[in-house]
């Protein structure tokens, strides 16, 4: 009985190091992105990747549209799109704050034309012909940390809706 009792007695103390180790690899694992992203284009990449990500997969309309956007603002020209969404994709599982995340996207941005960039924010994360609610969640989300108003937040997302709409069925 003691014996068992002792055995008892060393698991339970082994399993408290054990989550400790496993903490300790998560909050390595969250300072990866700061690692990786240290240039105003690299945090662009990655919350255009965020923004499209919600889902946890990238479908091909998707990626056309944050390829597009990469030319489209020159990115293609100073960043590996490939490289950029491969080291997304490995710390992205990891992340343990979204806030922290994000805000430190914004931060390495640091925008001057907000309205512009939740945008095209708004862009992406409906690019997929959808808005779910998380993708609504999401944006109302990034709207706060950008210190978007309410009314704002809500106007820009209708346009670029209805622009969307319009744009696909050609018509106003």
């Amino acid at each position: 009985m003691k014996r068992k009792e002792k055995l008892n007695h060393l698991r339970k103390k082994t399993k408290p190091v054990k989550s400790i180790n496993m903490d300790m690899d998560i909050q390595n694992k969250s300072q990866d992105y700061e690692k990786m992203i240290r240039t105003q284009d690299q945090a662009l990449a990655h919350l255009y990747f965020h923004c499209c990500y919600r889902d946890n997969e990238f479908d091909e309309k998707e990626m056309d549209e944050v390829s597009a956007k990469f030319v489209y603002y020159g990115l293609n020209k100073d960043l590996n799109f490939k490289k950029e969404i491969k080291n997304y994709l490995s710390y992205k599982p990891s992340i343990p704050d979204e806030v922290n995340y994000i805000s430190y996207l914004i931060s390495v941005i640091s925008p001057t034309q907000d309205l512009a960039l939740f945008s095209s924010c708004v862009d992406l994360a409906i690019s997929d012909e959808t808005i779910s609610s998380e993708d609504e969640e999401f944006l109302t989300f990034l709207g706060k940390l950008m210190r978007i108003p309410d009314a704002d937040q809500k106007v820009i997302t209708q346009v670029t809706i209805q622009k969307r709409i319009a744009r696909r069925q050609r018509f106003f």
